[in-house]
């Protein structure tokens, strides 16, 4: 009924003509009717961005910024915020700025000018009969000349006073531009080649792809892009706006390609950080280098001598599961073979669950990894030390056992569960759950009849140390039982130590 009624109904047919002329060139009914539920997907895109846009102009305060809440006063952060993803819309070119919104982001952008020129008064007041040429701009008067920059030639500057600041400051962001951390750098040399400046700007672009690592699981990044606690310091954001500099002054699709991959295992075995920082990825993924979502280059993947054939996969991601029983797997499963048409990547994983002697586990590492050691607890005349437990002299009763576990990751994970399985004959000394706070990381241990838990919400990219304290408290011997660790947010990033044996008098 909607194809029949579409030549009727002018509202729909009206925006079809004007922004998407594409959706009926289809003689197909079936990818018309698909075609057609994007229709309705771009009239509420255009409602939602309409609504979006009414709800900024009526958080404008009268002094033209924004504020954290409404009745609050203006806030430079805010509204170099909301000016600066303005700023990024118009370079992306997929959309005109109509009058109202113009009107909206002139008021803006006149609040951030008087901003500026009160800056450079303060300066040269406080710095006065001294030179000033040593100054850097700060984050606030770099990120400015960065969202203004676009704007400069549709709203000039007016005020002389702000023309002089926007000079000085342009003038510091030239000769310190290559200075300092990644994302100040990085919109540095945006702002020098929006500004004409285009051999510096690709000195700094040249000198920030000599920096940056190259990855066959990872792609292309920077290590010393970490987290900080600033606005600023988004590990995320930094990473698109790095993207950003290479891609507008000396553009490499290879290189953008390389640069996605990155962001995507981020969000791997953690999430985005923030709704800001999810936007700026996002948009990356979808306007930097090519299409992947356009690519219609299938994975095939070729396991134990046929290839897989799933029933059904996950549209968008291609997503699919498939499991095999015990009596299914032959030891030409061993081997997988993945071949992937087209650009893009695709990633997967494949494991497999069994029964064994728990003394007979092998050790099994990845990028998490977890090894175990239990050292005796000895008494000397200097005090407490831990030995290493020599099987010429085994452990007794009553004696302590101190259980140290080592985990390493080379990625920032989160969401993470170590799980020591304890021999019967040892008893934990902390029978209570709690919060700990060691190795400059937050994590909850939780002591189990036969285990020892630890979760974490956060386990950037290090190496780490825990430990616990246990009582001998039978003879006997005893299956050690292995450590287990895994990124629950990605269940393929596991590993255990291996199974052992423990011998007490």
């Amino acid at each position: 009924s909607l194809l029949s009624n579409l030549e009727k109904n002018q509202d729909l047919k009206s925006i079809l003509l004007e922004e998407s002329p594409w959706l009926l060139d289809s003689k197909n009914e079936g990818e018309r009717k698909e075609r057609i539920g994007l229709l309705f997907d771009l009239n509420n895109q255009k409602q939602q961005r309409e609504l979006a846009i009414q709800r900024l102009m009526d958080l404008q305060t009268a002094s033209g910024g924004w504020s954290w809440y409404p009745g609050m006063p203006s806030s430079r952060y805010i509204t170099q915020l909301v000016i600066g993803y303005m700023s990024k819309i118009q370079s992306l070119g997929t959309y005109s700025f109509q009058n109202k919104e113009l009107s909206m982001i002139q008021n803006g952008v006149n609040y951030l000018d008087n901003l500026l020129a009160q800056d450079y008064y303060n300066l040269k007041r406080s710095m006065e009969g001294k030179d000033l040429g040593e100054q850097r701009a700060t984050i606030y008067q770099l990120y400015y000349l960065y969202a203004r920059s676009n704007f400069i030639k549709q709203m000039p500057l007016k005020e002389e006073s702000t023309k002089e600041a926007a000079d000085f400051y342009l003038a510091q962001v030239e000769k310190f531009g290559n200075e300092g951390p990644l994302y100040n750098r990085a919109l540095s040399a945006i702002t020098l080649a929006r500004n004409g400046k285009t051999t510096k700007a690709k000195a700094i672009v040249r000198s920030l792809r000599e920096q940056a690592v190259q990855s066959e699981e990872l792609g292309m990044y920077w290590k010393k892009n970490v987290n900080g606690y600033f606005w600023h310091e988004n590990a995320i954001a930094i990473h698109v706006a790095l993207m950003q500099a290479l891609d507008e002054i000396d553009p490499n699709e290879a290189e953008q390609e390389e640069l996605k991959i990155w962001l995507l295992k981020q969000k791997q075995t953690q999430d985005w950080g923030s709704t800001t920082a999810t936007s700026e990825a996002i948009t990356a993924l979808v306007m930097k280098g090519s299409s992947w979502a356009d690519e219609k280059g299938m994975t095939q993947i070729n396991w134990g001598g046929s290839e897989v054939q799933p029933e059904q996969q996950e549209s968008g991601t291609g997503y699919f599961r498939q499991e095999l029983d015990a009596k299914e797997i032959t030891p030409e499963h061993q081997r997988v073979t993945v071949r992937k048409e087209g650009k893009g990547i695709a990633w997967g994983a494949l494991y497999y669950q069994y029964s064994e002697v728990m003394d007979n586990i092998k050790e099994n590492t990845n990028a998490l990894q977890v090894s175990k050691k239990l050292l005796r607890v000895a008494t000397t005349p200097t005090g407490s030390e831990l030995q290493d437990i020599d099987p010429q002299h085994p452990l007794e009763r009553g004696e302590k056992v101190t259980v140290r576990l080592v985990v390493k990751t080379d990625r920032d994970m989160e969401f993470v569960h170590l799980k020591d399985a304890r021999p019967s004959c040892l008893e934990a000394t902390d029978e209570l759950s709690k919060c700990v706070w060691k190795e400059k990381i937050c994590y909850y241990q939780s002591n189990k009849d036969a285990s020892m838990n630890f979760f974490f919400n956060f386990l950037p990219k290090g190496t780490y140390v825990f430990e616990y304290t246990s009582v001998v408290t039978r003879s006997g011997s005893y299956s050690e039982g292995p450590a287990t660790i895994q990124c629950l947010y990605a269940p393929e990033f596991t590993s255990h130590t291996a199974g052992n044996k423990i011998f007490v008098k």
